[in-house]
């Protein structure tokens, strides 16, 4: 190897951080090389220099508030990307409570009622005639506000989960 492409690997073949092919190939050049090994003691003795050097304690206040502002920082930040899933959740419960208690008083009509009974007290009436029962029923049910209660609960559900899994989500580095 040339002294350019020994040079990067020098502080990691200090701290032993190399793979034993890429130590092997630096002891090599750097026995045969004074400028590299040259370098190298610089290096050497630039760590044991630090090393050697007291360490300041940190202040038990500076640890806390950093910890608070980057506790406050991802929070805001997750806020920031759930707010809209947030938005359109609540937005999908006010659909889902309408419809639902405008097909809960469509089922308190009493036709279906009666419909619903006359089914109960009466069930060889659906084998015998299946086509005008099914078109009765039509008739009487609020199948399409039905339909569209269990859609929007549907929408609910996924939204909600969503909400969940985007305040969940690790923040990003």
């Amino acid at each position: 190897m040339d002294c350019p492409s020994i040079s990067p690997l020098i502080e990691g073949y200090l701290d032993e951080n190399l793979t034993p092919d890429e130590q092997d190939a630096v002891a090599l050049h750097l026995a045969g090389c004074a400028a590299c090994r040259a370098r190298a003691d610089d290096f050497a003795r630039l760590g044991a220099f630090l090393r050697e050097m007291p360490r300041e304690a940190v202040p038990l206040h500076l640890t806390a508030r950093i910890q608070r502002q980057a506790r406050a920082g991802s929070l805001q930040e997750r806020l920031g990307h759930a707010l809209p899933v947030a938005l359109a959740t609540f937005c999908s419960a006010v659909i889902f409570i309408w419809l639902a208690g405008e097909t809960w008083t469509a089922l308190q009509d009493r036709a279906l009622l009666e419909f619903a009974d006359w089914f109960v007290n009466a069930p060889e009436i659906l084998w015998q005639y299946p086509g005008e029962v099914l078109t009765a029923l039509a008739e009487f049910a609020p199948i399409s506000r039905l339909l569209f209660t269990l859609g929007s609960a549907l929408s609910l559900w996924l939204l909600a989960q969503r909400l969940v899994d985007e305040l969940r989500r690790p923040q990003a580095a």
